[in-house]
């Protein structure tokens, strides 16, 4: 700053001293531009020869101080591709981090629905368990009372045949089987009233050993009442090969083991 301040003010040969020191101790930087003060001073002085020895100095620390600054632009650029590099890296195991966190979630929440799921099948298949076991024992006490007086049972199952052929729903479903005509939600409600009013155990009994859907229902009801199977698929709006399959179906899922019944009709008929 000294150098500089006389260099300005006219008195180059008290900045001289100046200029020199900061060639000796300063930065590269510094003797480069000290190296241009001195040159010109030597030329006023009329040196030319130490002169042109300062600027084959500027000359060659210019050239260092291009190296440098290459250095530097180089060492920044790696700096920048480095930060850069570190940077994806970064972001990816964040995202790799991210994912893993929501496999592991994703895994825990289906294992814990598995898990319920499991809970809740084995909770079923207990209480299903118990309920087939409670309707085999309701089978076996049908069929065992009406093992204990066959011929009075018999007797029975023969009137309330005969007497629900009679009834006004028969006639009114034969009357639409004839026609071709199914039956309405009022004619369901009647067939049922009329089987609780000549046959009061038939549908309590009949609802205690299965699980009935409501064709299968149906379909039991109109085989009590003595429908066949052409009339039943009229009735019902479903071909006789699915009230043939309905009746064997029944048979087998009732009576797993086989029985004294030849099908589901003679069953259906004998309760």
């Amino acid at each position: 700053m000294y150098g500089e301040y006389y260099w300005k003010i006219g008195e180059s040969e008290k900045a001289v001293p100046y200029f020199k020191k900061l060639y000796e101790m300063g930065t590269i930087y510094a003797r480069a531009n000290s190296t241009l003060w001195l040159s010109d001073c030597e030329m006023k002085r009329g040196n030319a020869k130490a002169a042109l020895r300062y600027m084959a100095e500027f000359s060659n620390l210019e050239l260092e101080v291009r190296k440098l600054r290459d250095e530097e632009v180089v060492a920044l650029t790696n700096s920048l591709y480095n930060y850069h590099l570190r940077e994806q890296e970064n972001l990816r195991l964040k995202s790799a981090q991210r994912i893993h966190k929501q496999t592991i979630m994703s895994l825990s929440m289906i294992a814990f629905f598995l898990i319920c799921a499991l809970i809740a099948l084995g909770q079923y298949m207990r209480i299903r368990q118990r309920r087939n076991n409670s309707r085999e024992k309701q089978l076996r006490y049908l069929l065992d009372l009406m093992q204990a007086d066959k011929e009075k049972h018999q007797h029975t199952i023969e009137s309330e045949a005969a007497s629900l052929r009679n009834t006004e729903i028969h006639q009114t479903i034969n009357n639409k089987c004839n026609h071709n005509q199914g039956m309405t939600t009022k004619d369901w409600e009647d067939v049922e009233n009329a089987l609780r009013s000549i046959a009061p155990n038939f549908i309590t009994n009949l609802r205690s050993v299965y699980d009935f859907s409501e064709i299968e229902w149906h379909v039991s009801l109109l085989i009590k009442l003595g429908f066949s199977a052409p009339d039943i698929a009229i009735a019902t709006n479903h071909s006789q090969q699915s009230i043939y399959s309905i009746r064997r179906r029944l048979y087998k899922k009732v009576f797993p083991q086989g029985s004294e019944f030849k099908d589901w009709n003679d069953f259906l008929n004998s309760i």
